[in-house]
């Protein structure tokens, strides 16, 4: 993902394993900031996990002991 704030110059590249090809952002238009996050699931995966609702939502359940690997990279740049 790719975020260019024109107003101040700057930019943020994001880059992140495949395992996090969702993405949860909030913006409170009353904030000067928002939250971009990648994420490996959709909001609301959890609560459709027993249905067939789940399919594509990214839900990864956990074996004990079992792990889940990924990386994320924020890059800053100027504009």
């Amino acid at each position: 993902a790719e975020i260019r704030y024109p107003s101040r110059h700057v930019g943020l590249r994001i880059a992140a394993s495949p395992i996090f090809e969702h993405l949860m952002l909030y913006a409170d238009p009353a904030r000067p900031f928002f939250c971009l996050e990648p994420q490996s699931n959709a909001p609301c995966a959890f609560n459709r996990i027993d249905t067939h609702e789940d399919a594509g939502m990214g839900t990864i359940v956990l074996a004990p002991g079992q792990r889940l690997d990924g990386a994320i990279s924020f890059s800053p740049f100027d504009l």
